[in-house]
Formats: C-alpha cells, sequence, structure tokens
C-alpha cells in the first residue's frame, strides 16, 4: 500500500523525474570518472541538486562499479534538516521510492536497531529530509538491486553514531554511506581553506578535530571515522568542489566532498 512507501520529494526539482532522462544524467556524470580497482568499504557523498553536486556524488559512486555485484545491503546515514530530535530515526516504511522505482527497507534489521537507546522510530524525519533521497538513484544505477538501511540523524554524538555503524557494519555484501556536505555559506576562498582542512581532516581520520561549525554534520562524519580509525581503515579524497565552481555565485557557497575508506 502507498501509506507504506516513503515517496520522493525533490524528483523533478533537484534531479530530474523523467525515468531514462534521470539514468541517462547518472551514467553520463559517471562515465566522466576513470575506473577504479579497489573499490571502498564506506563512503562520505555530499547531497545538493545534481547541477550543484552531482559531478562530486559521481566520483564516490563510481568507485562502486566494480564491486556493484556484491553490494546488498546499503546503510544510508544523512543529517535531518527539518525536523528536531535527539536521537537516530529509522521509518515504519517498508520501501523508499524514487522515478526508477522502489527501495526495499531492511525491515528485520530496522526493528533489531530499535532495542538500542539511540534509534528511534520516528517516520516524520524521513518524509520530510532530502539528503537521503537524493544519493538512491545513483546507488539504483549502479548496484540495480539492493536492501536500504536508512537512517536520519538528529542530535547525538559521534561516540553514539559509531556504536550504531558498528552493529551494522557487516561483510562485503554491506556498503555504509554517510551524506554530509562540508563549509556552509563562506565566500568562496574561506570555503576552500576550510574545505581543504576538513578534507585532511578525513583522510588522516581525525574525528575529534572535525569542527561543529564547519561542516554539514561533524558529529555524523566523526561516527564514520572512529569506526574507520578502529578498524584501521584508509581514507582517500575523490574530489572537492563548492558551489561557486559549479553554478552558484561565489558570495556564499556550499562545500562538496566525496572520500572513500578501504580496508587494507
Amino acid at each position: 500500500m502507498d501509506t507504506y512507501i516513503r515517496k520522493p520529494i525533490l524528483a523533478g526539482f533537484f534531479y530530474p523525474d523523467e525515468p531514462l532522462f534521470l539514468i541517462h544524467t547518472i551514467e553520463e556524470l559517471l562515465k566522466e570518472i576513470p575506473p577504479t580497482d579497489i573499490s571502498p568499504k564506506a563512503l562520505i557523498v555530499p547531497h545538493a541538486s545534481y547541477e550543484y553536486a552531482g559531478k562530486i556524488m559521481a566520483t564516490a559512486y563510481a568507485s562502486l562499479l566494480k564491486k556493484h555485484f556484491q553490494i546488498k545491503n546499503v546503510v544510508l546515514l544523512g543529517i535531518s534538516h527539518h525536523t528536531s530530535f535527539r536521537g537516530i530515526a529509522v521509518t515504519s516504511k517498508t520501501a523508499y521510492l524514487t522515478p526508477l522505482g522502489q527501495i526495499p527497507v531492511e525491515e528485520s534489521t530496522v526493528m533489531k536497531l530499535l532495542q538500542y537507546p539511540q534509534i528511534i522510530m520516528f517516520d516524520e524525519a524521513h518524509i520530510k529530509e532530502h539528503c537521503l533521497e537524493l544519493q538512491l538513484p545513483f546507488l539504483q544505477v549502479i548496484l540495480q538491486s539492493f536492501s536500504l538501511i536508512p537512517l536520519v540523524v538528529g542530535d547525538i554524538s559521534s561516540n553514539n553514531i559509531s556504536e550504531v555503524l558498528k552493529i551494522l557494519w557487516g561483510n562485503q555484501e554491506t556498503l555504509v554511506i554517510v551524506t554530509s556536505n562540508l563549509s556552509y555559506y563562506h565566500h568562496y576562498n574561506t570555503a576552500q581553506q576550510l574545505d581543504q582542512m576538513n578534507a585532511t581532516l578525513i583522510e588522516t581520520l581525525r574525528w575529534q578535530d572535525l569542527k561543529h561549525d564547519q561542516t554539514c554534520s561533524s558529529p555524523l562524519m566523526g561516527g564514520l571515522l572512529q569506526v574507520a580509525q578502529q578498524k584501521a581503515l584508509t581514507a582517500k579524497t575523490f574530489a572537492i568542489c563548492n558551489s561557486g565552481d559549479t553554478i552558484g555565485t561565489k558570495d556564499r557557497v556550499v562545500g562538496y566532498g566525496a572520500f572513500g575508506f578501504y580496508e587494507k
């Protein structure tokens, strides 16, 4: 029934709503990226209109092309931009819908997560949130068939996020994606400096040094970096730019960065 489906809110606005054109748009973005032989266990990917951040997003998702047949489960986390709450919100919806079709939610895993104190059932956080939705068409084009564990993050510490990530980490069939932008609403030159600094912190897994006011979600990225540090992963920057490099002005820009985390 439709009441159990999380419907898209940005199709036709932040990305194409016509399926064939959406597939073509993503394939054109992906084909510009040189192929890689090694695929990451986890990603940090920005969220914005494809006109603004699509090229940066593609640099992350292109790294999955060689591994696409292995990935069966995607753990996807993004910060809540519209609803205030404490903890991490799961959903009672059984699927997320995009113009490319439905993606099933891994319901059994969602129900198991509810035993942990930082997890709450809160559909409103999912219905209004855009950052997870923007990742899904890329995943549908590359992976074709997979289950989703969507998590919207509210007010919570990096430590609590890392605890949940370790529970969901899984094996080679599980991909972890954190969607977060970098700096917000600085002048172009300032943003470049801040984003390069944050890229260095991410590459060196220095989660304690991420500043709350210099990224979209330092606790969310910090939670992933904690796990990456504990599991001795290596981090790689795929690409960095900001909205002033794409179609925006340079007086108040948003920073975008894509990063991969690899098992040794």
